[in-house]
């Protein structure tokens, strides 16, 4: 969300991790997730691939999918996530995965080409499961289009060797736990 990062991020910034000891065991906790439920979904028939790069050159962009499957004769990206009891209700309850979580798909989707994608997400609290399904559809194309128009905004200006002007204040939540904001604030 904030361009800056993404300024320092291509220049070449130290990142600093500040992330508590729980914090890393909650990604710990999400690697092996992903592991044994990867491990489930390959011994379906209906599974492709799994951790497979996607990368794009317009915008710049190298991520890694979870699980790919064929559905129909057609591919079908799956990103696995893991969230505890209060955040598995809320999705569960909606039918909506979180809006980060939306935009890595879409982004996969669209890089891929797929029509259809879905979050397997799993409760940290009790391992059950939920599957949110997401498609391509208008609303779907037009939120993705927007965020690839503003990341080829961004990286132009970093090929112009433009600063863009800080969006958010020391206080919000995209700097608190930003991983470059002592070189962002440095001037400060």
């Amino acid at each position: 969300n904030c361009p800056r990062y993404w300024f320092f991020a291509f220049t070449g910034a130290e990142f600093e991790n500040e992330t508590d000891s729980m914090g890393v065991v909650n990604m710990d906790n999400g690697t092996h997730v992903h592991d044994r439920i990867q491990k489930v979904l390959s011994k379906m028939e209906v599974f492709r691939a799994n951790e497979t790069e996607v990368t794009h050159d317009d915008p710049p962009i190298r991520g890694f999918a979870d699980t790919f499957i064929e559905w129909n004769g057609k591919e079908v990206i799956a990103e696995i996530k893991s969230a505890k009891q209060e955040v598995f209700d809320i999705r569960q309850a909606e039918m909506k995965p979180l809006p980060y979580h939306k935009v890595q798909l879409l982004t996969y989707m669209k890089i891929r080409g797929a029509e259809q994608g879905f979050f397997f997400y799993e409760n940290k609290n009790d391992n059950s499961f939920l599957i949110i399904p997401v498609n391509m559809d208008e609303k779907n194309t037009e939120l993705i289009n927007g965020v690839w128009d503003w990341l080829r905004k961004v990286y132009a200006a970093y090929e112009a060797d433009t600063l863009p002007e800080r969006t958010f204040t020391k206080s919000q939540w995209a700097c608190k736990g930003c991983p470059v904001k002592s070189t962002c604030w440095a001037d400060k």
